[in-house]
């Protein structure tokens, strides 16, 4: 959920000004320097279509922080300038890449933003969460460092704290967003347009994560059995948000735990 979070967050940056839109090289930022997501654009680290499938994350390691599959590799542990140490020498080998669940496409996808926005970043989720949401209670994002001189390295992870009852202030918003005349309503229309496939070999029916056959801009999409326009994410322990921006069903799952029937309280309820 955290990630889907991100976008919503670098949505806000491109309407501010901060960012020109979303087709940015990311080549301007020194901490990517001689490594494959500098090769990127802003929208394709979104869509987890950064080609590096061959170092990181589910399409062939079965997780989306080791590096190589490295458990003592974790990038969820470390500034993104610390991680691109691994990356060094690489490049993007085709411009269409296929889609690789990576949360290293995350963190270049924020740390980016926050490369742009520059001190006024805190400034920019207050306008976000406050003043544009409206939540009642504190919400913050994760950081591998809490140092200040870390900041430029890439400091900004993507786990998400808020409270049950501003999740659904933040879904409520995220629909009425998708659903106006404005520039972040067209950003998320943006990224739903150009969502990608994620040629997934076989459906599971425990999560939406697994039941969804398209990826945009970090959300999970075009769910199975429905033609509406539905933006989810998936979270740890069985955590689910699930908007339905056609009919404006909102469905939220607050879960410590992943053993529940997803197809009774979540896929019915959503799709009926």
């Amino acid at each position: 959920m955290g990630k889907s979070l991100i976008s919503y967050v670098v949505g806000h940056a491109v309407c501010k000004g901060y960012i020109d839109n979303v087709n940015v090289k990311l080549n301007d930022w020194i901490v990517l320097n001689d490594t494959l997501y500098a090769d990127n654009t802003l929208l394709q680290v979104l869509n987890m279509t950064s080609g590096d499938q061959d170092y990181i994350g589910e399409k062939k390691f079965k997780g989306d922080g080791y590096f190589n599959g490295d458990k003592n590799k974790q990038i969820n542990r470390r500034t993104v300038a610390e991680s691109m140490l691994w990356f060094k020498g690489t490049k993007k080998k085709k411009e269409n890449s296929p889609y690789n669940y990576s949360a290293m496409s995350t963190h270049v996808a924020i740390n980016y933003a926050i490369h742009k926005v520059g001190k006024d970043y805190e400034k920019l989720l207050k306008e976000i969460f406050t003043d544009h949401v409206g939540v009642k209670d504190t919400v913050h994002f994760m950081k591998v460092s809490w140092s200040p001189k870390d900041v430029a390295k890439g400091s900004q992870r993507y786990s998400f704290f808020a409270t049950s009852e501003d999740y659904l202030r933040i879904a409520k918003t995220i629909y009425d967003d998708y659903n106006s005349d404005s520039c972040i309503g067209d950003y998320l229309k943006t990224i739903y347009d150009n969502r990608v496939d994620k040629k997934k070999k076989k459906d599971d029916t425990k999560s939406v994560f697994a039941y969804t056959k398209q990826y945009g801009g970090q959300f999970h999409m075009s769910l199975k059995g429905t033609k509406n326009v539905v933006f989810a994410m998936d979270g740890y322990a069985g955590q689910q948000i699930l908007i339905d921006m056609t009919s404006g069903r909102i469905v939220i799952v607050h879960a410590i735990d992943r053993h529940y029937n997803w197809q009774k309280i979540v896929y019915k309820v959503i799709k009926n």
